[in-house]
Parts: C-alpha cells; structure tokens; sequence
C-alpha cells in the first residue's frame, strides 16, 4: 500500500513546520501559487541532484510530497487562495504531422507486439 519509510521522513517535515510554524498552521491555507512555487523548487533542486533540504537536511521529496498534499488538501476543503494562472485562451490543436506521427508510432508498437519482438524498456544495454 503506502511506503512507511517514505511516510515517516514526511513527517519529519511534518515535525519541523510543526516547530517552526505553529501545530497545523499549513491547513489554515495559504495562497495555492506560493505551496506550488515551494513544491517546484524542492523538486527542481532533487532533480538537479540536490537530494536533501538545505535547511532541513531532510529530503527535498518529502517536501515535495508535503506540498503536493498540502495543495491537494486545499482543493478538496476549499481553503486557501487558489491563484492559480488559469488559462483564458484555448490550447492550440496538434499539428497534423504529430497526429501522423503519433498513429504511425502506435502502428509500429502494435506490430512489434504481435510479432513478439521485446518493446523497448528505457534502460541502456549492459557492456
């Protein structure tokens, strides 16, 4: 079901806004592009290799996880300023060369299946 050790290092961050702050302070809401800004910064920082917090030195993805509960906690109880940039205009339409090349990539997986050859793992070969 759900990782306990990734639970309880989230809680740990859990604990510390709990220090700083104050008990709970985060489920009064907040403004929903400022939790966002936070959730995109831990996560640029652990892509960029950056594994643990700086101020914390707990995990930058239990951070995130925090935030990205946060914020779902705050659509579902409506609470905090939902800031969100909401786009006003309509997505523009695929171009018709991607939609042929997307048909075209289906096609081929599609028959590289029905002839069993092994779809393609994503991982590099061993040397």
């Amino acid at each position: 079901m759900l990782p306990a050790d990734a639970l309880w290092v989230t809680a740990w961050v859990l604990l510390v806004g709990k220090v700083k702050y104050a008990e709970d302070n985060w489920a009064k809401g907040m403004s929903w592009r400022r939790m966002y800004g936070s959730l995109l910064r831990h996560l640029f920082e652990w892509s960029i290799g950056i594994d643990k917090d700086r101020e914390t030195g707990l995990p930058n993805l239990a951070h995130a996880l925090c935030c990205l509960l946060f914020l779902l906690s705050y659509q579902l109880r409506k609470v905090g300023i939902d800031d969100r940039y909401l786009l006003s205009i309509p997505m523009p339409e695929l171009p018709p060369e991607t939609k042929v090349l997307i048909e075209d990539l289906r096609r081929a997986k599609e028959a590289s299946q029905s002839q069993g050859v092994p779809e393609f793992s994503g991982q590099k070969a061993s040397s």
